[in-house]
């Protein structure tokens, strides 16, 4: 029989296109299947999820109904406790005001605008050509800058922010006053020079306060071999570079107990004062015409001219600008810290400290002498700290110690462990044990005013948000942190308060921390050890709350348990309350309001919160440096004579150990 037509040349499939076909259809069933099984899993999780977020929407609104509860029982109390504050406040401004009538000052009162502005006023239509009565408004200036410092940090305190920013004003308006008439004074001088010449024709002199030390000091003479000019009275010696020698210039030195800028919260901030260099340009010299003495009247007459450095033609220098090298006495009352110095001149443009142009820098321990060279006069100088030389916190924690007491202990960064006391509006320094620092442990300061102040001494525990960087940490929801802080202080009394590993693990929303029962204030919870303590975190979603949670500091990472599962209460007292003694609320709630408020306002500038340290953060090792001369450089005498020594021999000075011996030797 005839093959059909169109079958002709069709060939049979061969078994491995069969097998091929058999395990695509196979392919596709299970492909099907699987398809089929993730639909059914994801329709099984969308329900799962479905009842648990109706799960969770009915438990939010069933607390979100006992918290409100919770809240209006505890208003009552809230408002006695605010009165309370207001009413010592008063007590205490009533007490301020007595004294200051008793003393019976001339000077402005700083919580009157109408006295501020009339001091201001007054000194501004006044010309001052004395220089003694330019020191003397110079030192009442300072004593008022002082006090209305105070008051900005009380009104920081209270946070009236109008207030503090009309404080902030004053300030910066007395400092150019007082810098303005202390123009005028030195002007009179350089106007008659003859007057302060001596007979040797020599132009030095030299003006002492408390706050204040100024070196003035005219190139008369030229006289080349003149390599430095020293102020012993006031601790400060300068060298005179070839620029400043060859012209008839000045030079004014000015010394500032403590930063002329501190209220302006620079990134960094000046230790152990500030040093102003100025070179001055010479008014045209008087004329004496048939026994008339004819003195030009210029802007000179009145106000100093700053003169460029390099003075005259700069080209000259091609860019090899000789530098100038000053030197002078760190005083006792800072503590200069465990780091190598970071010397900083004032940019008045960007208002921020910059370190370009210092080199040579040496600090003498034994005589707290500390000289660097520069290039950039005009400017203010000082030793200045980073204001995250301290953080992240490696541990923090707070303890009460006694009846409206408690401790807080930091281990900082830079300065090491810090105990801080407070009590009943108050704040004292328990550690370090410095002696330049016996002012913040004798006496007892108001929260605000202790911690600024201890900052401007060299140990800085006021962090910003924009420190958070450098840190290496998450600042938390600004709401949230204020919401810690005033939880917290409500227990303090009753409960020690410690750091956990997994605070920043938890993210800038939540807060997380230990909380521990005190027994009695010798037997307190051991930070190290897990007995005792219980986590907890404050929440702002999906409410504003407090919650026990279940991690460890033991855990290999951080997790919480489903919203439901949870404990939570709306005030961390309460939280608390359910599961320590009954001895343990009470003791809380009969703490004083003084007491509470000042916890939460060292907590909230502390900022512990937000810049304890993350999981795993490795400190690096605080050791104090020795006391001997430490350089970072060897200087050009011993440079010179390393050059000069013989090979395989020892230099005929003992050289002065760097900064890399030192650490090495550390």
């Amino acid at each position: 029989m005839p093959p059909k037509k169109g079958e002709k040349g069709k060939k049979k499939p061969s078994k491995r296109q069969l097998e091929a076909e058999r395990r695509a259809e196979e392919e596709r069933v299970a492909a099907a299947a699987e398809e089929a099984r993730l639909l059914k899993e994801q329709k099984l999780r969308e329900e799962r999820e479905r009842k648990e977020k109706a799960e969770e929407d009915a438990w939010i609104e069933s607390e979100k109904i006992k918290m409100n509860q919770e809240v209006a029982a505890y208003q009552n109390i809230s408002a006695a406790r605010k009165n309370a504050i207001a009413k010592h406040d008063k007590i205490v401004a009533m007490q301020e005001e007595w004294k200051r009538f008793v003393y019976c000052s001339h000077l402005p009162d700083p919580k009157s605008e109408a006295d501020l502005n009339t001091f201001l006023n007054v000194w501004d239509e006044e010309d001052v050509e004395d220089i003694d009565q330019a020191i003397s408004l110079y030192q009442d200036t300072e004593t008022v800058i002082d006090e209305i410092e105070n008051m900005s940090f009380i009104y920081e305190e209270r946070e009236d922010w109008p207030k503090l920013e009309l404080m902030r004003d004053f300030l910066v308006r007395l400092r150019q006053l007082v810098n303005q008439k202390f123009d005028q004074s030195v002007a009179f001088i350089l106007q008659h020079l003859e007057d302060y010449t001596t007979p040797k024709n020599e132009c030095q002199m030299a003006f002492l306060t408390d706050d204040l030390k100024c070196g003035l000091w005219v190139n008369i003479a030229k006289n080349l071999r003149l390599k430095q000019v020293e102020y012993p009275d006031l601790g400060i010696t300068t060298e005179i570079p070839r620029p400043i020698m060859l012209n008839f210039v000045s030079m004014r030195i000015r010394y500032h107990s403590r930063d002329p800028f501190r209220f302006l919260r620079t990134r960094e901030y000046a230790v152990g004062g500030s040093l102003t260099i100025d070179v001055l340009a010479m008014p045209p010299p008087a004329k004496v015409i048939k026994g008339w003495k004819m003195a030009p009247v210029t802007a000179q007459t009145t106000q100093v001219l700053v003169q460029p450095y390099p003075p005259g033609d700069s080209a000259q220098y091609a860019g090899n600008i000789p530098p100038l090298r000053i030197s002078w006495v760190i005083p006792d009352n800072c503590l200069v810290g465990n780091t190598f110095p970071m010397i900083g001149h004032f940019n008045e443009k960007d208002k921020q400290w910059r370190t370009d142009g210092v080199q040579d820098i040496e600090f003498k321990f034994p005589t707290r002498t500390l000289s660097f060279q520069t290039i950039h006069l005009n400017t203010t100088y000082a030793w200045i700290k980073t204001r995250h030389g301290e953080v992240p916190y490696t541990t923090w924690t707070l303890r009460p110690t006694g009846l409206n007491k408690s401790v807080l202990e930091l281990q900082a960064q830079s300065t090491g462990r810090v105990v801080i006391e407070i009590g009943e509006g108050t704040c004292r320094l328990l550690e370090p044990a410095e002696s330049v620092l016996a002012e913040f442990r004798s006496g007892l300061m108001r929260p605000v005013t202790f911690l600024r102040r201890l900052a401007q001494r060299g140990i800085c525990l006021c962090p910003e948000d924009e420190d958070a960087e450098e840190a290496g940490v998450t600042v938390k929801n600004k709401e949230l942190e204020g919401r810690a802080c005033r939880n917290a202080s409500l227990v303090a009394a009753g409960f020690s308060i410690t750091s956990s590993r997994w605070n920043q693990s938890a993210g800038q929303d939540d807060c997380v921390f230990r909380m521990g029962e005190v027994l009695s204030y010798s037997d307190q919870p051991d930070p190290e050890s897990a007995d005792r303590w219980v986590h907890v975190g404050v929440k702002t979603t999906p409410l504003p709350m407090c919650v026990r949670l279940s991690c460890t500091e033991e855990d290999e990472a951080y997790h919480e348990d489903r919203l439901v599962n949870m404990q939570a209460k709306q005030l961390l007292l309460s939280l608390a309350s359910t599961w320590s003694s009954p001895a343990a609320p009470l003791t809380c709630d009969g703490s004083s309001p003084q007491y509470t408020e000042a916890v939460r306002k060292v907590l909230e500038i502390t900022r512990v919160f937000s810049f304890g340290a993350p999981n795993g953060f490795v400190p690096v090792p605080v050791q104090r440096p020795p006391d001997w001369e430490l350089r970072d450089t060897p200087s050009k005498a011993e440079q010179q004579d390393q050059a000069e020594a013989p090979e395989g021999g020892e230099s005929p000075q003992e050289p002065t150990a760097t900064l890399e011996a030192t650490v090495e030797g550390l």
